[in-house]
């Protein structure tokens, strides 16, 4: 009788051990689960608030026009209005270019704390890769003339080298040319090479909070700019992406205040979409001086000689790159876009040419 008692308070204790053990399992995949919906719902919710932010960007963008104009001009309606648009979205954006602005969102007023980062380049103060190579006859424009963008790809991936302390990626850019049959459609193509992939993996895209990175991909080549009116005329020197700066080595005063940066627009507005040609030496080293000198601490004479021909010779300005970033907690969730400034009916604002999550 004993016997059979202790056996059956020995059975129970067992199924109590395993009942404990199921039970604590059940609990501890309860937590996980809920804490693992948590964060997917967080990344949702952090995707979602980065893909609206690009509205803020817009809102720079927004600018009504003057249905009235007193000031008498001798250009023609359509033509004055445009140049008067473009130089408002100038003055709107130019403070916020090739600069991260972060807006604090709080529970009291938005429901739920987070962060935006927002920073805005333009794309016409990037090198066009598509602008540089014949695909068709399968070399360098004007290669062995005046103008060689062979010798300026040499010179670019020499200035890289020095820059990030590793080998030059000229022959691997070269043969990447070579074996293509088209053009490129996005810089990131790049990255297929593993000579850019190593170099440019983790600085694909601009990043203000790493101090020891200088350059980054799509910071220093585009593809979205127009080259069919001056295939050689493509960088904006008014618009110089933060790589440019830094491959140029040009200092932006610091420390500038709305009152420089409106005396500074003010100098170049008669250049904006400016249409004759201002390409010889002469006359862009005057054109630089004046407008850039200042701005950029240094003369023309003292920039590299194979950058000198691919300055634009029209201050056209409305393509642009923004990157977004949204922080809840520990989730932050990138969105880098391509964007068009245009004119609807009464305001301008911008059309999305590509989207991308990074």
């Amino acid at each position: 009788m004993h016997n059979k008692q202790g056996y059956i308070l020995f059975l129970l204790f067992g199924i109590l051990s395993v009942c404990s053990v199921l039970i604590s399992l059940c609990f501890s995949r309860t937590i996980v689960y809920r804490q693992f919906s948590k964060l997917i719902a967080q990344e949702q919710q952090c995707q979602e608030l980065a893909l609206s932010s690009i509205s803020l960007a817009e809102s720079l963008f927004t600018i009504k026009k003057n249905e009235k104009n007193t000031t008498k001009s001798s250009l023609p309606q359509n033509q004055e209005q445009e140049e008067n648009l473009e130089q408002k979205i100038l003055s709107a954006i130019f403070p916020y270019l090739n600069k991260e602005r972060q807006f604090k969102l709080t529970h009291a007023i938005d429901h739920f704390d987070a962060t935006i980062s927002l920073s805005i380049q333009s794309e016409h103060g990037k090198l066009n890769i598509n602008s540089l190579y014949d695909f068709d006859k399968k070399k360098f424009l004007n290669e062995g003339k005046p103008n060689d963008c062979k010798k300026l790809c040499t010179w670019l991936f020499d200035r890289i080298s020095t820059i990030t302390g590793r080998p030059s990626l000229m022959n691997a850019f070269e043969n990447i040319l070579k074996n293509r049959k088209s053009e490129f459609n996005d810089p990131l193509e790049l990255l297929a090479d593993k000579d850019f992939n190593q170099q440019f993996s983790d600085t694909a895209f601009i990043d203000f909070s790493n101090n020891n990175k200088k350059l980054f991909l799509t910071d220093i080549f585009t593809v979205y700019t127009d080259i069919e009116q001056e295939p050689l005329k493509i960088i904006n020197p008014l618009m110089f992406s933060n790589s440019w700066l830094t491959l140029l080595d040009l200092k932006i005063k610091e420390n500038l205040t709305k009152e420089d940066i409106q005396k500074f627009l003010e100098k170049i507005k008669p250049y904006i979409n400016r249409k004759e040609d201002t390409s010889t030496s002469s006359v862009y080293s005057s054109t630089w001086d004046h407008c850039f000198k200042d701005f950029y601490q240094k003369e023309y004479k003292d920039l590299p000689q194979e950058i000198k021909s691919i300055l634009t010779t029209t201050f056209e300005v409305n393509i642009f790159s923004l990157l977004v970033k949204a922080r809840i907690g520990e989730t932050i969730s990138s969105i880098f876009t391509i964007v068009k400034a245009n004119t609807k009916q009464h305001l301008t604002g911008f059309d999305i040419l590509k989207t991308s999550q990074i």
